[in-house]
């Protein structure tokens, strides 16, 4: 992957045109390999300042290293016969984007298997991508246990400390992954020998969350923030006893909290797995589906 200002500096050089923002070869099953891909930084800009979009560039990126991994285009079929190869915001809902498509400036940008929104239209093509991807680079393996029977018990499993502020609470920290659409990470919290009620403050956060970096352009600094977590998750308890009210949260949100209630002393068993609701006041603003919902969380 090479990552140049513009077309024929940088040693980027090429019989492509200079209009591109980038290109790359798809790899197919027993053919022959390209490994060079190219993008430009210098095409990939905001239409309002022209200052590189640094957003835009890591999602070129990945939508060229897509390619050498044999990922092909993912597009919108058109009425009748024809195709429109990228899907693209607008005309699409702006809120997603396949990786394989344009993904710039989707809020949310994925792998994707063709589950698109209802309003873009019908996909050019249902591979795949994880699957793909997954006969050259294997898939994280799923590091937390996927069932009550194997299921990490904090304080036990995991280191915890009191907090420093606040008296007589413990606090634990965990950094794990999902892996697939279907991955549910499962855990026990304990709650004391005290009676009564026992309350409980869980959040979640999407990692690694805004970034902000400063780049040079043409002698100026400048800094730029942006969405780099694709992944949103629902936590549920296994006991019905057990009252669990949501923080607020958007669709640019990179932290959700919940506030539990345990009825009682004992152990509870909880789980944390991806969702495609995306906001706790609007019921409508959601991913197409939860296929592309991978990532880490803390």
């Amino acid at each position: 992957m090479l990552l140049c200002r513009r077309w024929q500096m940088d040693g980027c050089t090429h019989r492509r045109h200079s209009s591109d923002d980038s290109f790359g070869w798809v790899h197919r099953q027993g053919g022959e390999v390209y490994r060079d891909s190219f993008v430009f930084s210098s095409n990939l800009v905001d239409r309002e300042d022209r200052r590189v979009n640094i957003n835009y560039v890591w999602k070129t990126i990945s939508h060229e290293i897509g390619h050498t991994l044999g990922l092909a285009h993912k597009g919108v079929q058109l009425d009748g016969s024809s195709m429109q190869e990228y899907y693209m915001i607008p005309p699409a809902p702006g809120l997603w984007a396949p990786v394989m498509g344009v993904p710039g400036k989707g809020l949310f940008a994925q792998w994707s298997n063709g589950s698109y929104p209802e309003a873009a239209g019908a996909p050019s093509n249902t591979d795949d991508d994880l699957e793909i991807i997954s006969a050259t680079l294997p898939l994280l393996p799923d590091e937390q246990g996927d069932s009550p029977a194997t299921a990490r018990v904090l304080c036990v499993d995991t280191p915890c400390s009191p907090a420093p502020s606040t008296p007589g609470l413990t606090t634990t920290t965990i950094t794990a992954k999902t892996s697939s659409t279907s991955d549910r990470d499962y855990y026990i919290v304990t709650a004391g020998a005290q009676p009564g009620r026992q309350q409980l403050d869980m959040g979640i956060t999407y990692e690694p969350n805004w970034s902000k970096h400063s780049v040079a352009l043409n002698g100026s600094e400048f800094t730029q923030s942006w969405r780099v977590s694709n992944l949103r998750l629902q936590l549920q308890f296994a006991q019905q006893e057990v009252q669990v009210t949501p923080g607020l949260v958007t669709e640019w949100s990179t932290r959700q909290d919940f506030a539990v209630a345990l009825p009682a002393a004992g152990s509870y068993t909880f789980w944390v797995q991806p969702t495609v609701q995306l906001s706790s006041e609007n019921s409508s603003i959601q991913l197409p589906s939860s296929y592309g919902n991978v990532g880490t969380y803390r």
